[in-house]
């Protein structure tokens, strides 16, 4: 069984004592449409925080993950944003600030690496974006919702990490490592 699915069932009082003490981590699922059919193995895709309806429907992204692909695949990682049927936007476009540090993160295969480089460049583009030092931007509050997509079951299993920057990180480190 891979380790989302797993630690998907693990209650926030059950979570792995290893991980650092002001992280919380429950059960997620993607709530945007991701057309799955075109998610390859090796890429991370990044996928929306919300959706908006009205009209014509469309995935709403965070404006501090516009360039995290570019940023990722300068790297030496794939990364790509979920392809979707409906539109991309950004929050911009609709005059608002969500105030909370929010990244959603989907890919085939086990949750290695990948995602603590992805989250490092995205919080790096967040230091830059805000004039804040790396160390501040550590210390930030920061909620990273991560799903993997089980190809043969048709469905994402996830989880959401919430706490500060390096907490987050080392709680995926070790998460992890529990798949090993």
């Amino acid at each position: 069984m891979p380790l989302l699915c797993k630690l998907s069932r693990v209650s926030t009082d059950d979570s792995p004592s290893t991980l650092p003490a002001g992280v919380t981590v429950e059960p997620w699922i993607p709530t945007a449409e991701v057309e799955t059919d075109s998610l390859s193995t090796g890429t991370i895709y990044v996928l929306p925080t919300r959706t908006i309806s009205g009209g014509e429907e469309s995935v709403v992204f965070d404006d501090s993950v516009r360039f995290l692909p570019k940023y990722v695949r300068a790297a030496g990682y794939d990364a790509q944003f979920a392809p979707s049927a409906h539109e991309r936007r950004f929050l911009s476009e609709y005059s608002h600030d969500p105030g909370d540090w929010q990244l959603a993160l989907t890919f085939i295969g086990f949750l290695n690496d990948w995602v603590v480089m992805a989250v490092n460049t995205w919080l790096s583009a967040r230091a830059s974006m805000t004039g804040m030092s790396e160390t501040e931007v550590l210390e930030h509050e920061m909620e990273l919702d991560v799903a993997e997509w089980e190809p043969k079951k048709g469905k994402f299993s996830g989880l959401r990490i919430r706490g500060k920057g390096s907490d987050v990180i080392a709680a995926v480190r070790e998460l992890g490592k529990l798949g090993d």
